[in-house]
């Protein structure tokens, strides 16, 4: 049985631990990735994707183009041409890893990570990370 100084040890390092644990705030997106971004494939390499902000002048393409908007609030939006080019709109949530310069974006419920390979004023190159499999004996 556990006495009431450990009861209390225990509720005051939870809630020291919960008070410390960081959090990600608006202010803390990076602004230079804020606003929208469009799939500029003519532009990709063998497995780094190529975006722009300024699509007015891309051709269209057969399929359609990928476009995500990144808000402020953290949420992202997502567009893609599905079937006979129907347009495909979800939303979802995105992060930024400093550290490992590396995008996240999690979608109905799917995480996916890109490096940012670089980035100015309205071009953004990515790679995506790619998860090694799991070899079974």
């Amino acid at each position: 049985m556990i006495n009431k100084n450990k009861l209390y040890l225990l509720i005051f390092l939870t809630t020291l631990f919960l008070a410390c644990k960081p959090t990600l705030s608006k202010s803390q997106l990076p602004k230079e990735y804020f606003g929208k971004w469009v799939h500029f494939v003519e532009k990709d390499s063998a497995d780094v994707k190529t975006y722009i902000r300024n699509s007015e002048k891309l051709e269209i393409i057969r399929g359609g183009r990928t476009t995500f908007e990144l808000l402020e609030n953290g949420k992202v939006n997502y567009e893609t041409s599905g079937s006979s080019d129907k347009l495909i709109v979800k939303s979802g949530f995105w992060s930024f890893n400093n550290k490992e310069q590396m995008l996240s974006f999690v979608v109905d419920e799917t995480t996916n990570d890109y490096f940012v390979i670089s980035l100015d004023e309205n071009l953004l190159k990515v790679k995506q990370k790619i998860l090694s499999s799991v070899q079974k004996d």
